[in-house]
Formats: structure tokens, C-alpha cells, sequence
């Protein structure tokens, strides 16, 4: 981090980001049109860190569905918040700055700001000071004008770990089978060891009840997210949850960076 002149002065937030292409690819995951249509999103910052939320409603089933990034202050260096917030921020902008940053940076740092008193959450990366002036990026923080939905606490009580590669596989048959389907059914069978999938469209007759098996039935219309999200990791970590019930979530490890987690209801537990 030799590379960045970082003068001292009071800001409400800062941070420098060492793996921006982790978390820009977090980002794309939760501004995929299909999810997010608006592309905005709640940002959260305080001290343990900075959380980011997507809150969608399935409009088929009418099920709650949440896509809730976690990035650790343990796991950003120099992080420091004096004054936490609560915004709303454009996921596009701050996914198409990273893209620019990651693309231009031999440094591999990028620092992201708040200077007190400002609505603007600046980014600055390579030899550029960022009090130099315009700051070289930055979008805008604006104030959430109706109540928004919080990634609720969650208790589970069963975890299995997918291979990235076994989610892409299913997916990549569903499209083959329907490339422009919205919305489709999918049976989960998960044991202590292995976990059996189908995808497919219609209903799906539920087996004899089995204590050593954990059967989901979920309508699930967000592959092109979830496909996004597989890129980040090659395991993917599907719970049974207990509290909220009757849902599903999907957790997707960034190392010492946080989290990526979808939660959604489901139709049969």
C-alpha cells in the first residue's frame, strides 16, 4: 500500500479494499437485473462493518427473498467508522466503478470513503491522493424514504456443502431445457453426506417422510444471480432454516473478506 498517499483527516467512513474483484463480483451478483431490477440497494456501515441489502418480493409465490452482503471490518485494512449510517446506493455504480479500478490498478488497493459532512461514497486506487481534489470516483448516498426490510437474524438446523460446479451444472440443464425460463420448481433431497438436486418446471411430489432426510421444495426464478454469485467460490453452503421457517439459504464464503448470502421461503420443508 506504499503506493497511496493516504494524508490524515476525519472521515465518517474509510477503508482500503485489497480484493476488489471479490466484492465487485459480489456486487454484479446482487444488481443482476433479473433480481434487482433497480439495481439500489441499503447500505449499512457501523463498526463491526459494512452490510449491504437487497430485499425482493417472488411474485409468483409471494415469498420474501433476500440477498445480504457482509464485508468484516476484521477483513478490510485500515477501517475505521466514526459516524454509522443507514443509505440508499446505486449496486450498478459502485459495481461499474469497481470494474474500472480493478481494471486500471496496479496496485491492487483501492481505498473507499466517506469525508465527513458528504453524501458521496469515493473511491480512489493507484498513486492518486484522495484529497487531490474530484475524487477520481464516487456515487451518490441518499436517504431511504419508507421503512426497508433487514437480512433477519437466522437459526438452522441442517448445512450441506455444494460444489459451485454441481449448482452450474444444473442450471446450464434447466436452461438447455427452457433457455428463457423465469421461474422454476426444484427438489432438494440433502442427507448427512451427499445432497441430491432436481430443477425442473412443475410440481414435485413429495417422497415418504424420512427423518435422515431433509426434503425442500422452492420456486426459485433468480439463476442468473445465483449463477453470478457462483463465481466467487467453489463451495457453495445450503442451510435448512429453523428460525425464520420454512426457509432456505445459500452462503457463499469470501474468505476474510465476509459473506454472500441469499434467503428465500420455501413451499415444503
Amino acid at each position: 500500500m506504499e503506493d497511496m498517499d493516504i494524508p490524515e483527516t476525519k472521515d465518517d467512513l474509510f477503508f482500503i479494499l485489497k480484493r476488489g474483484t471479490t466484492m465487485m463480483n459480489a456486487i454484479a451478483a446482487l444488481a443482476d437485473r433479473s433480481f434487482n431490477p433497480s439495481a439500489f440497494a441499503m447500505i449499512q456501515v457501523g463498526k463491526p462493518g459494512l452490510d449491504i441489502t437487497v430485499h425482493v418480493t417472488h411474485p409468483q409465490t409471494d415469498k420474501q427473498v433476500f440477498g445480504f452482503l457482509r464485508l468484516k471490518a476484521a477483513g478490510l485494512h485500515e477501517f475505521v467508522c466514526e459516524k454509522p449510517f443507514t443509505k440508499l446506493v446505486s449496486l450498478l455504480s459502485i459495481h461499474n466503478i469497481l470494474k474500472d479500478a480493478t481494471d486500471n490498478n496496479d496496485t491492487d488497493y483501492i481505498a473507499v470513503y466517506v469525508v465527513s459532512g458528504t453524501n458521496r461514497l469515493c473511491f480512489a486506487w493507484g498513486q492518486i491522493t484522495r484529497y487531490s481534489g474530484v475524487p477520481e470516483k464516487s456515487v451518490g448516498l441518499y436517504n431511504l424514504k419508507s421503512e426497508y426490510a433487514t437480512f433477519p437474524d437466522v437459526s438452522y438446523g441442517f448445512e450441506a456443502v455444494i460444489a459451485s460446479t454441481t449448482w452450474n451444472n444444473a442450471i446450464q440443464q434447466l436452461l438447455q431445457i427452457d433457455p428463457h425460463t423465469r421461474s422454476t420448481r426444484g427438489w432438494v433431497t440433502m442427507t448427512a453426506a451427499t445432497v441430491e438436486m432436481e430443477l425442473r418446471q412443475g410440481l414435485v411430489v413429495s417422497t415418504e417422510e424420512n427423518p435422515e432426510l431433509h426434503d425442500v421444495w422452492m420456486d426459485w426464478k433468480y439463476w442468473e444471480s445465483l449463477h453470478k454469485a457462483l463465481r466467487l467460490t467453489d463451495k457453495c453452503s445450503m442451510y435448512l432454516v429453523t428460525d425464520p421457517p420454512e426457509h432456505i439459504m445459500f452462503r457463499f464464503k469470501l474468505q476474510e473478506l465476509g459473506d454472500l448470502f441469499y434467503l428465500t421461503g420455501t413451499q415444503h420443508v
